[in-house]
C-alpha cells in the first residue's frame, strides 16, 4: 500500500546502497528480510584465556540445549588468525555469528581486539558480547565505544551463568536479526 501511495515499485523498499560504487543493489531474498527464520543454529566464537572458563562456557551452552557450535580461542591473537583464514582458497573456516570476548586477555586485550575488529570493513558490525569478572566503568565504556553489543559481568553462581548464556544465545538465535544472519 505504501508503494502505491508513494507511486514507487514495491522493490524500491528492498534496495540498499553499495557505498563502494554508489549504485543500488537488490537484496537477494526479500522474504528473508520480511520474515526471518527463527531458531537458527549459531556459530559462536569464545575468546577466553582461562581453560576453566572455556569449559564452563561450553557446559553452559550445552545446558541451554540450543543449537550452537562453539569455537574456543585462548587468545585474541589466535582469534585474529581464525579471521585471516576466512575466505582463503581451500579454507573451510567460517565467520562466527556471535563472539563472546573476555575483556582482559594477555598480549592483545579484548578491548584492543574489539578495536581491530571494528576497523575491519568486513566485521565492523559483528555482534560481540564482552565478558568480564567485574565491572570497570572505564573498560565498559571503552567496549561500547568500540561497538560491543553488550558488556556482561559473569555471574559467579553456575546456575545464573547458565541462565545468562542461555538468554544471550536465545536473543541472538531467535529474536535479533544481525548482519551475520544473511
Amino acid at each position: 500500500k505504501l508503494a502505491d501511495v508513494l507511486g514507487v515499485p514495491v522493490g524500491y523498499f528492498f534496495e540498499v546502497l553499495d557505498r563502494s560504487e554508489h549504485a543500488p543493489v537488490r537484496v537477494p531474498n526479500n522474504e528473508d528480510i520480511i520474515s526471518p527464520r527463527r531458531h537458527r543454529r549459531l556459530n559462536v566464537m569464545l575468546i577466553e584465556d582461562n581453560a576453566n572458563d572455556q569449559l564452563l562456557f561450553v557446559k553452559a551452552v550445552e545446558a541451554s540445549r540450543r543449537e550452537v557450535e562453539v569455537t574456543c580461542h585462548s587468545s585474541a591473537i589466535e582469534a585474529e588468525a581464525h579471521f585471516r583464514k576466512i575466505g582463503q582458497p581451500g579454507s573451510k573456516t567460517v565467520p562466527p555469528d556471535l563472539i563472546f570476548l573476555d575483556v582482559r586477555l594477555p598480549q592483545l586485550s579484548g578491548i584492543d581486539f574489539l578495536r581491530e575488529l571494528s576497523r575491519n570493513p568486513n566485521y565492523w558490525n559483528q555482534p560481540v558480547i564482552m565478558l568480564s569478572n567485574s565491572v570497570n566503568a572505564v573498560e565498559m565504556h571503552e567496549c561500547y565505544k568500540r561497538n560491543a553489543s553488550a558488556f556482561v559481568c559473569k555471574p559467579q553462581d553456575y546456575d545464573q551463568f547458565v541462565k545468562a548464556i542461555d538468554v544471550i544465545i536465545q536473543y541472538w538465535s531467535e529474536i535479533a536479526v544481525s548482519p551475520t544472519y544473511f
